[in-house]
């Protein structure tokens, strides 16, 4: 018997971009990317990981004039920055869907 579909079903075509702005030896970084990516089971996000040195990446940390990394955009706003809370990614994106055409998981 094979696994139910976890691939969450969008109405409308509508996802959550998700960019993470990291380094390669950061641990918080590795962190985020992976909390990410179980978010991702859950809810329709398309995550974009740019590197801190990378051009669009340099801009986004000089314009927010964030500390230290990673930094985490949700749909282009701010999220947080450093170690990214499960529970308060997990509320913001349930509030994003509250009212949405969008069920986070639906079984096949």
């Amino acid at each position: 018997m094979t696994e139910p579909s976890r691939d969450p079903i969008v109405e409308g075509g509508r996802r959550v971009e998700a960019v993470l702005i990291s380094a390669p030896a950061c641990h918080l970084c590795h962190d985020a990317a992976a909390l990410l990516a179980t978010m991702s089971g859950s809810y329709p996000l398309r995550v974009v990981e740019l590197d801190c040195n990378s051009p669009e990446g340099r801009s986004v940390v000089n314009r927010l004039r964030t500390p230290f990394l990673p930094v985490l955009l949700i749909d282009g706003e701010y999220f947080g920055h450093g170690r990214i809370s499960p529970r308060k990614l997990e509320r913001h994106l349930a509030s994003l869907f509250s009212d949405a055409a969008v069920s986070p998981i639906r079984e096949m």
